[in-house]
Parts: C-alpha cells; sequence; structure tokens
C-alpha cells in the first residue's frame, strides 16, 4: 500500500501547477519546463485520485452490501461493482509505483523522465541467466513460468488464484526472484498465460491441482470408458497442459468439464445401484 502523503502530494503537485499555468503572471522562462511537469503528472492524476478514493468508495459499497434491507438486485449490482474497483485499485497501485519509481535507485528501469509510463520500461536492460545448453525463446518462456510455478508452490500454496497469473508475473519477475535465460524478450511474453496450461493452473491455484489427478487417473484406467474417448480426450489435455495457452483455447476447458462430469456420472450410477 502506498503512503497516503506520497499521494496526496501528487494531487497536490498537480493542482498547484495548474493553478501556475493558468496565471497571467507566470514567468515566460519557467512556462515550458512547468508545462512539461504538469504534462508528465496529467497522465497519471486519474489513478492517483482513483487510489485516493478508493477507501471511501469500498465502504460505500461495504455498507450496502452488509445492509439488510437492500434490495437483492441492489447487493449483487455492488458486490460486482466492489470487484471491479479492487481490480481497478491494483492497477492504479501499480501504476503509481512504476511513476514513482527513481531512476538511481532500481537500475533495471531505465527510463526518460518525461516518457509516457507504458514506453519507460527497457527490458534490455533487465539481468538475464545463462546456461551451458543454448535454447531457444520458447523453451526460455516455457521454462521461466515453470520457475514461477515453483515459486508459488513454495510460497503461496493456494496460489494467486482464478486469472492473476500476470500478478505471480509481474511480482516474481519485476522484483528478480526469477530471472530467466538468455532473453530478454521473456519479460514481455505470455505474461498472462505462461505459454503452458500446467504453469497458469499451477500458479493460479497452487496444490489444490492435486485434486484434479485422482480424477485424471481414474478416468485414464478405468475399464468402463471407452478407449476411444480416453484417446482423444487425454491426448488434448496433456498437449494443452504443455503448450496450451489458457483454459478456453484448444479446447482444454472442455476436455477438463468432460472427463469431470464422466467419472462423477460413474460414480453417480454406482451410488444408485
Amino acid at each position: 500500500m502506498l503512503p497516503v502523503s506520497k499521494v496526496q502530494n501528487l494531487i497536490s503537485k498537480h493542482s498547484q501547477l495548474e493553478k501556475e499555468l493558468s496565471s497571467v503572471d507566470i514567468d515566460k522562462k519557467k512556462f515550458a519546463e512547468k508545462s512539461k511537469e504538469y504534462s508528465f503528472l496529467n497522465e497519471i492524476i486519474k489513478e492517483v485520485k482513483a487510489y485516493k478514493d478508493f477507501e471511501k468508495n469500498k465502504k460505500d459499497l461495504d455498507k450496502i452490501i452488509n445492509d439488510i434491507n437492500s434490495d437483492k438486485d441492489i447487493k449483487e449490482l455492488a458486490l460486482s461493482e466492489l470487484e471491479e474497483l479492487k481490480k481497478n485499485n491494483e492497477l492504479n497501485e501499480k501504476k503509481i509505483k512504476l511513476f514513482l519509481l527513481p531512476k538511481d535507485k532500481k537500475k533495471n528501469f531505465i527510463y526518460d523522465k518525461y516518457e509516457p509510463i507504458s514506453k519507460r520500461i527497457k527490458y534490455e536492460k533487465l539481468p538475464r541467466k545463462t546456461h551451458e545448453i543454448m535454447f531457444n525463446l520458447s523453451s526460455a518462456v516455457f521454462i521461466n513460468s515453470i520457475e514461477i510455478s515453483y515459486e508459488t508452490l513454495t510460497s503461496r500454496y493456494l496460489g494467486w488464484g482464478l486469472n492473476r497469473y500476470e500478478n505471480a508475473f509481474d511480482y516474481y519477475m519485476f522484483n528478480q526472484i526469477v530471472i530467466p535465460y538468455f532473453y530478454h524478450e521473456v519479460y514481455t511474453l505470455n505474461y498472462n498465460d505462461g505459454s503452458a496450461n500446467i504453469s497458469k493452473l499451477t500458479t493460479e491455484f497452487g496444490w489444490l491441482i492435486l485434486i484434479f489427478f485422482p480424477i485424471f487417473l481414474f478416468f485414464l484406467f478405468s475399464k468402463k470408458i471407452p478407449n476411444e474417448l480416453k484417446i482423444f480426450f487425454v491426448s488434448l489435455i496433456i498437449t494443452q497442459l504443455i503448450r496450451g495457452a489458457g483454459y478456453f483455447n484448444g479446447g482444454f476447458a472442455f476436455s477438463l468439464i468432460f472427463v469431470l462430469f464422466t467419472v462423477f456420472n460413474f460414480f453417480e450410477k454406482n451410488y444408485e445401484k
């Protein structure tokens, strides 16, 4: 969480520059410099103000959600807005931290002071590892995602949560906990899916993914399930686990759902007998 004073200072500075630039008494020699600084602050001020108002807006929504007299539809709407508010707040905090990052304190972020935030990170300056065996970029991306999964399993046992692989990627990569091999492009590739569903699943759900293994093994070795189905769905799942990018690509999610329903349906029929 960012200090309130830092957030308030940005808002105050932006307001002060706005007043100075609109004044007829402004020194013409300083006008260009102040305009540049104002423009620099202007690209982040919206996020800063939203970040400052987060707690107030969150309390207002919590009040509606916890009010026993609130209509059901209004509560659902408030819950949806609260989720969106939290997501935006995380994003805003990340942007503000990057904006405030001192040039001389973190050498892996080299930027021109007045460049847009999106262009400020110079990935070619970030650290990389070497190895006695040289491998291609795709392999480096895959190995990197496996290392992110490993770090998750050792530090966050229940994972980062659904569709939060990108948060894990940012945390481990830009804090230099995980350093990629050979290629600086690894910092920009597959940051939201890891290039493999096994990495994405492990990072997002941690050790919980072990729950699926006995179900998968039962499906694979059950004599009651036709071999054609096994070959089709098992090969598809394994392929997507190794090189699938996202749950809904290549039929991965559909295959998992099919396997689950087949196994649970089998047990349900046996229980009824």
